[in-house]
C-alpha cells in the first residue's frame, strides 16, 4: 500500500478559483503531488499513474474506473506477498511506534521551517518594494519642474546638488529592490518549495500510511488465518514508506545548502550596493574639499546669524 496526498475536491476549486494567489498555490501543491507520484519507487511505473498522466480525454474520473476496474491490489500481484512473514523483523511493531514519534518530530520541525522561510520571502518582497518605492520618490525629486528660486534658497545650493544626486541614487535603490526580489524568488523556489515537498511526504506518511495500515492490520487480524500473509506484507510496505522517508531527507541537504548560498549572494550583492550608494550621498551636498565642512547658516533676510546667537531679534 502506498499513500500519496490528497487533493483538494472540485467543488473547493471553483469556489476560490477566482483567487490568483490560491491558483498559484494550487499550481504547486498540484506539480508537487505529481512529483512524489513520479518519485516513487514502486507507483512511478503504475500502469494508472501513466494512464493518469497521459490521458487527454474528457471524465478521466469514470474512464479510470472503467479501464481499471477488478485490478487486484498490489498483495495479490506482489512476488514479496509470498514470503512476506520473512521480511518482517520481530521487533517490527516497536520499531513502527518509534518511528511514528520520529516522523512526528520531523514534521513539526519541517513545518516550522517552511513557515519561517515562508516569512523570509515576506520580508525580502516586501523590502524589494520598499526600496523600489523609495527610489521612486527620489526619481521625483530629481525630475521635479518646480521653480526654485535664490528667493526661497537664499545662499544654499543644497537642493541644486541633492536633485543631481538623485538622480544617481533612484537608480541605484532600484537595483536594491531587484537584487531583494531575486532573493525572494529563490529563497521561495528553492527553499520553500521544497520543505513544502518534504512536508507532503511527511503528512502522507503520517495520515495515510501508518493511520490506514495499522488499521487495515486490525481489521485482518479478525478474520481466518489465511490473512495472515497479508497482514505481513502490509507490515513491509510500511516498513518500506518509512524508509522512504529516511531516502528523501536529502531534501534537508539542498535547503540548507540552498538557503546559505541565496542569502550570502544576496547579503553581498545588496552590500555592493549599498557601499556603491555611499560615495553618492556624500557627494550630494557638492562641496569643494577645500571648504568648510559646517557652511554660514542664512537667517530669512539674508544677513549671516552667529554661533553667539545673532540674527532676529527676539
Amino acid at each position: 500500500m502506498f499513500y500519496v496526498p490528497n487533493v483538494l475536491k472540485y467543488f473547493t476549486v471553483l469556489k476560490i478559483a477566482a483567487n490568483r494567489e490560491f491558483i498559484e498555490q494550487r499550481r504547486k501543491s498540484l506539480r508537487r503531488f505529481c512529483n512524489l507520484v513520479a518519485r516513487h519507487p514502486k507507483m512511478y511505473d503504475d500502469k494508472l499513474v501513466k494512464f493518469f498522466l497521459t490521458f487527454s480525454g474528457s471524465d478521466m474520473t469514470n474512464k479510470i474506473k472503467e479501464v481499471f476496474r477488478g485490478i487486484p491490489d498490489e498483495f495479490m500481484t506482489s512476488n514479496l506477498a509470498s514470503k512476506a512473514k520473512e521480511l518482517v523483523p520481530m521487533d517490527t511493531q516497536q520499531q513502527i511506534q518509534n518511528s511514528k514519534e520520529h516522523m512526528r518530530m520531523l514534521y513539526n520541525g519541517v513545518t516550522k521551517m517552511k513557515d519561517i522561510s515562508e516569512k523570509l520571502v515576506m520580508r525580502a518582497t516586501g523590502y524589494a518594494c520598499d526600496m523600489l518605492q523609495f527610489g521612486q520618490e527620489l526619481s521625483s525629486f530629481s525630475n521635479d519642474a518646480t521653480s526654485v528660486s535664490a528667493w526661497a534658497t537664499g545662499r544654499s545650493e543644497t537642493w541644486h546638488h541633492l536633485k543631481k544626486g538623485f538622480k544617481h541614487l533612484s537608480v541605484e535603490y532600484a537595483a536594491l529592490g531587484d537584487k531583494a526580489a531575486q532573493e525572494a524568488g529563490d529563497t521561495d523556489s528553492e527553499v520553500v518549495e521544497k520543505l513544502c515537498l518534504f512536508q507532503d511526504l511527511l503528512l502522507a506518511y503520517k495520515a495515510g500510511t501508518v493511520e490506514q495500515l495499522e488499521q487495515k492490520i486490525l481489521e485482518q487480524e479478525s478474520q481466518i488465518a489465511n490473512m495472515e500473509n497479508r497482514n505481513y506484507f502490509s507490515l513491509h510496505c510500511l516498513q518500506m514508506e518509512t524508509q522512504l522517508i529516511h531516502a528523501n531527507l536529502e531534501i534537508l541537504y539542498d535547503v540548507l545548502g540552498e538557503m546559505a548560498v541565496i542569502q550570502a549572494k544576496s547579503h553581498s550583492e545588496i552590500g555592493k550596493v549599498w557601499s556603491e550608494i555611499k560615495p553618492i550621498v556624500d557627494n550630494l551636498h557638492g562641496r569643494d574639499s577645500s571648504r568648510p565642512n559646517s557652511p554660514t547658516r542664512t537667517s530669512p533676510i539674508g544677513s549671516p546669524m552667529t554661533s553667539s546667537g545673532g540674527g532676529l531679534p527676539m
